[in-house]
């Protein structure tokens, strides 16, 4: 849970290298502690000089690059190399060369092969790193999150905030800004929309008032004692927070004040330490959630067991307070993918990206299923052709349910506005949630696919490509794609592949209120009398009840007037549905034919999406893209094939002067891989 422009490095290897992970040392010093995906980071050497990183990733798992797409490692006295894969794909090793920072054209290896760009471990390799860092930070097997054990609290909430100096080092904002950033209504330091107080406020609907008892301290030794690598990852973070829990006992202080859960463990801990993170991997305070671990800490009744613990420098945003805390207060898992193969729910769900000053709200599986702030709008059962209305804004969704209570479907009304101000797209986000998905698993199979699904109306699934972290084109709306179905792609079946029944039609256009149709088993239009009454953000929060909604409708001759009475009359509307799982033939990876066209080659079809120079893609699966710019050369690695226009350039180096020409202005790339390590880039 990695995020914005200060990191660590995390250890990546059981040798003596480790792959880049967090970093830091930036010109201005934030918090983080969420998913970062690609950002730019400042490395110092040891020998002083400053080198800059792209990376990706979280606290589990991350991969870095150099600014000109070579995969890097670093050892343990700090020093970065050019990596090269294991034989069996599962790690990566040092060539031996120094990364400086410099952009280069070639690496030539020792065996006089060519160092390749982009190079990641397999799934395997990246799951075994994901579990030994989750056995380092979570003690005697703690969870990860308390999914679905209970509803999140409501009410007034109250968490426990350390705000962490040092000897050596104190807090630049650790005063009056901080307080404010957490507890105080109507907050807008550093550009951000309200506090930690007002965002909950206003995603739970005006249910839960979070704050926090801010207690502030001096730890016991300076910064380096806790930032020593020598360490085991996440022991002196624990130590630390123990410190501050001591420190804060001493006070008198009466820890059943805090809010807890059913067993009268405390709900939330954040630990802000002061200056910024200063480890070079992920080890001694490199930021990430964890638990206190054993002897069990407790006093006043409760103890003492999950915190998130991050470095402030110079500023604060808000985004992963919130992120960290959609974990310790509401139960709810990442949505984004911890390996980089694909962008998760992207930027549409505050558990997998958006706005570092203004982050979306959850996603509504994790609102109000898992947190049970608010309830949903069941749509099964209404008679066909009702026409339904969905306001934006509205914390309750409409939902779609089927025979396995895990899955199910969700709709909401997008406008960028308030809390949604950075979503991707406007209009209709329907959300397909099968609970025991991972957000991890992009293939979209009946046995390996997300938990939550961002249904995207184009067809071209890029955030499960890994193209992009929402498009314009993601929503329904008229002018858009104003139907979804068991036919259309995307469709409405259940990942079985059975027909869940869902069928709408007739979207109407983006506005802030939005209607469509719901088809069942026929039947006439059926428009109801009123829009339920949902709990609405604003910036400033009000409590909104929230109504039932029970439609009904009196029959008059060609006509229908909507009434209040709670009687139905005509068919009944239950969806059909057929379960057909061993012929289930998957349509959501589209399939590439090659077909003659003018200018001397062949286009694959149909395009899944446009790309342009700089581009780069890693993943397994079949794609056909459109490109009228290359860049000056195209490469590609462990892949099953390849072309340009026809013109086979599988696993080879091609220069911008030796493709194919264009047909009709474009170049056609047809990528074919079946291995997560697959490997296509066109760089200027």
């Amino acid at each position: 849970m990695l995020r914005q422009n200060v990191l660590a490095l995390l250890k990546f290897s059981s040798t003596i290298f480790l792959t880049l992970c967090l970093v830091f040392v930036l010109s201005v010093q934030t918090v983080f502690a969420a998913p970062i995906n690609g950002d730019i980071v400042n490395i110092t050497l040891p020998d002083g000089s400053v080198v800059r990183v792209r990376v990706w990733g979280d606290e589990y798992f991350q991969h870095a690059e150099s600014l000109d797409g070579y995969t890097l490692i670093v050892d343990k006295t700090g020093w970065i190399y050019y990596a090269q894969l294991t034989p069996d794909g599962t790690d990566l090793v040092s060539t031996g060369i120094r990364y400086r920072g410099r952009t280069r054209s070639a690496i030539r290896l020792a065996n006089g092969q060519i160092l390749r760009k982009g190079l990641k471990i397999s799934r395997v390799g990246i799951n075994r790193k994901v579990r030994s860092a989750k056995q380092l930070l979570h003690p005697g097997g703690a969870r990860e999150a308390d999914v679905g054990i209970a509803a999140a609290p409501q009410g007034n909430v109250l968490g426990l905030s350390l705000l962490i100096d040092f000897p050596d080092v104190q807090g630049a904002i650790f005063g009056t800004e901080m307080q404010n950033f957490l507890n105080m209504p109507g907050y807008t330091g550093f550009n951000n929309n309200g506090s930690v107080r007002d965002y909950y406020f206003a995603i739970s609907g005006g249910r839960v008032t979070y704050t926090q008892h801010i207690f502030r301290f001096t730890a016991a030794h300076n910064k380096s004692y806790y930032t020593d690598p020598g360490q085991s990852y996440g022991s002196r973070a624990r130590e630390l927070v123990r410190e501050g829990l001591n420190a804060l006992r001493n006070t008198g202080f009466n820890f059943s004040m805090l809010s807890t859960n059913s067993n009268n463990v405390i709900l939330a801990i954040n630990a802000f330490y002061a200056g910024g993170v200063t480890n070079a991997w992920g080890q001694g305070i490199w930021p990430h959630q964890g638990w206190v671990g054993s002897p069990v800490w407790s006093a006043n009744g409760v103890t003492a067991d999950k915190y998130q613990i991050t470095g402030v420098g110079n500023n604060i945003t808000l985004f992963t307070t919130v992120h960290e805390n959609g974990h310790l207060i509401m139960g709810c898992p990442d949505t984004y993918d911890y390996d980089g193969n694909s962008r998760g729910a992207g930027n549409f769900d505050l558990m997998s990206g958006g706005g570092s000053t203004n982050p979306p709200p959850p996603n509504p599986h994790c609102r109000t299923v898992l947190a049970g702030w608010g309830t949903s709008n069941v749509l099964n059962g209404l008679p066909n052709q009702t026409q339904v209305s969905v306001t934006a804004g509205n914390l309750t969704p409409y939902r779609w349910n089927g025979p396995n209570a895990n899955e199910y479907f969700f709709i909401e009304n997008i406008r960028r506005t308030g809390r949604w101000t950075n979503m991707p797209d406007e209009g209709l986000l329907i959300w397909h949630i099968e609970a025991n998905g991972n957000n991890s698993n992009e293939q979209m199979t009946a046995s390996s696919h997300y938990q939550v699904s961002v249904e995207q109306a184009d067809g071209l699934f890029d955030l499960e490509r890994n193209v992009n972290a929402g498009g314009a084109n993601d929503l329904f709306h008229l002018g858009n794609r104003d139907i979804f179905n068991s036919t259309t792609s995307p469709n409405s079946n259940w990942w079985n592949g059975s027909t869940s029944g869902l069928n709408i039609s007739n979207i109407s256009g983006v506005g802030d209120v939005m209607t469509f149709i719901l088809n069942t088993t026929g039947g006439p239009i059926f428009t109801p009398t009123r829009t339920p009454t949902q709990p609405v953000i604003t910036n400033t929060p009000t409590r909104t009840s929230t109504s039932i909604f029970t439609p009904t409708r009196t029959l008059t001759p060609n006509s229908f007037t909507p009434t209040r009475t709670p009687t139905f009359s005509g068919p009944t509307s239950t969806p059909t549905r057929t379960f057909t799982p061993n012929s289930f033939t998957p349509t959501r990876t589209p399939t590439l034919t090659a077909s003659p066209t003018s200018g001397g080659g062949s286009a694959c079809s149909p395009v899944t999406s446009t790309i342009t120079a700089p581009f780069s893609f890693d993943g397994g699966g079949t794609f056909c893209w459109q490109s009228s710019n290359l860049g000056s050369f195209i490469n590609s690695w462990n892949t099953t094939s390849v072309s340009v226009n026809g013109v086979n350039v599988t696993n080879v180096w091609v220069s911008a002067s030796s493709l194919p020409a264009k047909i009709n202005g474009f170049w056609y790339v047809s990528y074919n891989s079946s291995v997560a390590w697959g490997h296509f880039e066109a760089q200027p």
